[in-house]
C-alpha cells in the first residue's frame, strides 16, 4: 500500500493510471471501424484535471497514443525512435528526476519582473532554470550596471541561452548544472519559473541561503507560505508572479 501511494505521488505514476483506464474504456466503447486511440486520447484529456496533473499533460495526452499507433503502422526503423529520444533528452534533460518541464516567461512577465528589480543600485540576479536565456538577455540589456546569471541543466537549452547572451558577456553568465548544488547567498533577486512540484524545496533552500531583504520571485506558489506581493500578468498564460522578501513577516493569505 505504501509503495502504491509513492507511485501515485509522481506525475508519471498518475499518468499510468490514466492510460490504464482510458485505453480499455476506449477499446470497449469505440464504434467499429473508428480508431480507438483518438477516443482513448479524449478520455485521457478528461482525466488530466482529475489526476491533478500539470497543463502540459494536456498536450502529451492529446498526441501520445495517436502518434504511437501511427508510428507503429509506418514500421519505422528503431533508429528514428532512438534519435527522437536523444533529441528529447538534449532538450529537456533529466525531467523525470527534476520534475521541471520547460516553461518560458512571456514578454509581459519579463516586463513585470523588471519592475521588481531594485533601481537604486547594481544588483546580482539569478534565474534558476533559465531555459533559453530570454529573461536574462532582456534584463541584462536594460541593466548594464548589474550582474545576471542563469543556471540550466538541459544541454540544448543551455547552448541556446549561451548563444542568446553572447553579446552580453560582461554582465551576463549562463551556467550548466543543478540548481540544488548552487548557493543562493550572493544574489539580490532569485527568479524561478520551475514547477509547483519543487517550490517547497526551493523555498527551504532560499530560507537557508538568501540574505534578509533579498527577493525570491516565482510564477508558482509555495505551499502554505503566503507571498508578500502578487503581480497579475495580463498574458495569454494568466501568469501570476509571487514575490517573497526573505526575512520579512508575511501578512494575510
Amino acid at each position: 500500500m505504501h509503495t502504491a501511494r509513492q507511485i501515485l505521488k509522481a506525475p508519471i505514476g498518475r499518468a499510468g493510471v490514466i492510460y490504464s483506464l482510458s485505453v480499455p474504456l476506449a477499446l470497449a466503447v469505440a464504434p467499429r471501424g473508428l480508431p480507438w486511440e483518438f477516443l482513448a486520447a479524449m478520455f485521457a484529456l478528461i482525466l488530466v484535471p482529475v489526476a491533478r496533473l500539470g497543463p502540459w499533460w494536456l498536450v502529451i495526452n492529446a498526441v501520445f497514443l495517436p502518434a504511437l499507433t501511427t508510428a507503429l503502422t509506418l514500421e519505422l526503423s528503431p533508429l528514428w525512435a532512438l534519435g527522437a529520444l536523444a533529441a528529447l533528452v538534449l532538450l529537456y534533460g533529466g525531467i523525470w528526476r527534476s520534475r521541471v518541464p520547460i516553461f518560458f516567461s512571456s514578454r509581459r512577465a519579463q516586463a513585470a519582473l523588471a519592475t521588481l528589480l531594485p533601481s537604486d543600485r547594481s544588483i546580482s540576479f539569478l534565474d534558476v532554470g533559465c531555459g533559453d536565456g530570454r529573461v536574462l538577455a532582456r534584463l541584462a540589456s536594460s541593466r548594464p550596471e548589474s550582474r545576471f546569471e542563469g543556471i540550466e541543466h538541459a544541454l540544448g537549452l543551455w547552448l541556446a541561452a549561451r548563444l542568446r547572451c553572447r553579446r552580453l558577456r560582461k554582465q551576463c553568465r549562463v551556467l550548466r548544472g543543478n540548481l540544488w548544488s548552487r548557493t543562493l547567498t550572493q544574489y539580490d533577486v532569485v527568479y524561478a519559473f520551475l514547477s509547483p512540484a519543487v517550490m517547497e524545496r526551493l523555498w527551504e533552500k532560499a530560507q537557508r541561503e538568501m540574505r534578509p531583504g533579498t527577493l525570491l520571485v516565482s510564477a508558482f506558489a509555495v505551499p502554505h507560505v503566503s507571498a508578500h506581493e502578487h503581480i497579475e500578468v495580463a498574458d495569454v498564460f494568466g501568469t501570476r508572479l509571487h514575490v517573497w522578501r526573505i526575512g520579512a513577516d508575511r501578512k494575510g493569505p
